[in-house]
């Protein structure tokens, strides 16, 4: 699944507060309204979500806590966690992203360094995106229709699977993509355990 911040940010975007929204909508009838309330709402929630904390997780780790490296996938299309949410955590925490790294429509990503589609990382966080070619997602803050969510579709992707067993198991990472991400939408149930890629043990848990 996908990863994202700031809820403020999520919630208008995702399928899953189509519900709640409507019933804020019937007390805050004026849109501006609403998001205004969200902002606000989101200085309560910074101290429990992922925006308050990702300076700690590599940066500034919390006392007692060692410093971390992540990996950051996300799906264009995704109707629940919009890709935006992710590459929120990436710029947060100081992740690389892949020359090439696909994007929704026309848009120009920045505020990340970008490293060469070859490049073997072994220090650091990445974040890296899939396109799956479902339909865009509208550019204002409204959820994408429920028919082309893509929210689960990274982890059952095998050029994504492949590339979390290279990084949990070795600690490196590498672009199994071997350029941009493009690839079908994944079957229902299509989860390959990590030893499929012949660097597990059969004794260790699949991922």
């Amino acid at each position: 699944m996908n990863p994202g911040t700031p809820y403020n940010l999520l919630l208008p975007r995702s399928q899953d507060f189509v519900s709640l929204g409507l019933v804020l909508g019937y007390r805050y009838p004026n849109p501006l309204d609403r998001i205004g309330l969200l902002a606000c709402m989101q200085l309560l929630w910074d101290r429990l979500e992922p925006a308050g904390y990702l300076h700690a997780i590599s940066r500034d780790p919390l006392p007692n806590t060692p410093s971390h490296r992540i990996l950051i996938h996300y799906g264009l299309g995704d109707a629940q966690v919009s890709w935006m949410g992710g590459q929120q955590i990436g710029r947060g925490t100081g992740a690389v992203m892949y020359e090439g790294n696909v994007a929704e429509g026309n848009i120009t990503i920045d505020g990340f360094p970008f490293v060469p589609v070859d490049a073997v990382l072994t220090e650091g966080n990445l974040i890296m995106g899939w396109d799956f070619g479902e339909p865009l997602v509208p550019f204002v803050n409204i959820p994408p229709s429920k028919k082309y969510d893509t929210h689960e579709f990274t982890r059952r992707t095998p050029s994504a699977q492949a590339q979390m067993a290279e990084f949990f198991i070795t600690g490196s990472v590498s672009n199994t993509c071997g350029g941009p991400c493009h690839a079908k939408p994944p079957m229902d149930g299509e989860v390959k355990p990590a030893r499929e890629y012949g660097r597990l043990p059969d004794k260790v848990l699949p991922l």
